[in-house]
C-alpha cells in the first residue's frame, strides 16, 4: 500500500552502497562482491495498483537468462502440504456465513482481482465511481436542523 513515488524516491536510494564485508579487501574474494536486492513481500491486491505492474516487469525480467530477477507466490496449498496449516481449519474457514471468497483470492491465493483490459467497463472506473460525495435522502430522515438542498 506504499505510493510507488516513496519506494522510488525514498527506499530504494537505500540501494546505494552494497555492503562491504572485511574480507572483500583480500584479492582472493574480491570476486564476491553482491549487488543490493529489492525485496518485496506483499499479498496480491488490486490489478490497478502500481504492485500489480511491478509484479508483470519482475516476470518478465525473471524469464530473461540476462537478468537476475526472482519472483514467486506461496499460496496457501504450500501450507497444507508443509504442514503448517491444516486442512480442517481451511474448510471450516470456508463454511463461515461471511466468508469473503474475493479476499481469500488475492490473500491465499495469489490471485490479482481486475479486469484483463477486455472488458467493456474498466474496474478502475467503476471503482472510482462507488463513493458518492453528496448523498440525498428520502424527506422523512430530514428534519429542522437539516436542510433539503435546494436543486435549482
Amino acid at each position: 500500500m506504499v505510493d510507488k513515488e516513496i519506494v522510488d524516491t525514498v527506499l530504494k536510494k537505500f540501494l546505494s552502497d552494497p555492503r562491504h564485508p572485511g574480507y572483500l579487501n583480500r584479492p582472493e574474494y574480491a570476486h564476491l562482491q553482491e549487488r543490493n536486492k529489492e525485496i518485496y513481500m506483499s499479498s496480491c491486491w488490486l490489478k490497478s495498483h502500481w504492485s500489480w505492474d511491478k509484479a508483470r516487469a519482475y516476470t518478465a525480467n525473471f524469464l530473461d537468462d540476462s537478468k537476475r530477477y526472482m519472483i514467486c507466490g506461496l499460496p496457501y496449498q504450500v501450507s497444507v502440504r508443509e504442514g503448517l496449516l491444516m486442512r480442517s481449519q481451511l474448510e471450516d474457514e470456508f463454511s463461515e456465513q461471511d466468508f469473503n471468497f474475493l479476499t481469500f483470492q488475492t490473500e491465499m491465493e495469489c490471485l490479482w482481482y481486475g479486469d484483463d483490459g477486455d472488458n467493456l467497463f474498466r474496474y478502475d472506473d467503476i471503482n472510482k465511481r462507488r463513493k458518492i460525495k453528496n448523498a440525498f435522502y428520502p424527506l422523512k430522515f430530514y428534519n429542522d436542523k437539516i436542510k433539503v438542498p435546494d436543486l435549482a
